[in-house]
């Protein structure tokens, strides 16, 4: 938001890729910026090899939803990786700043 209004901007580069962590290095080596999920680059930006910038644009999170089958409910092991993706998740939050 610019001003109270929505505003699309068109970038472009010449590179591409599919892979995030290459996409992490580039960044590093100083090729430009990208749009990265915190829990990818947490330890980047906290060791200060990335830098987070532009947050004041940045739409609001929206909560992680799991999705699976209803007979799915009762099993262990399916609460154990959810605990464990949800503890992950909490201990890489970023910080206020």
């Amino acid at each position: 938001m610019v001003d109270g209004e929505e505003k699309t901007i068109s970038v472009s580069g010449n590179r591409i890729s599919n892979n995030g962590e290459l996409i992490a290095d580039w960044c590093k080596a100083g090729y430009g910026i990208a749009f990265k999920s915190y829990w990818d680059i947490s330890e980047d930006i906290k060791a200060g090899r990335l830098v987070h910038i532009l947050k004041e644009y940045e739409k609001p999170r929206r909560p992680l939803q799991f999705v699976y089958s209803a007979g799915a409910t009762k099993s262990r092991r399916i609460r154990l990786i959810m605990d464990h993706i949800i503890n992950g998740l909490r201990a890489n939050a970023p910080t206020s700043s």
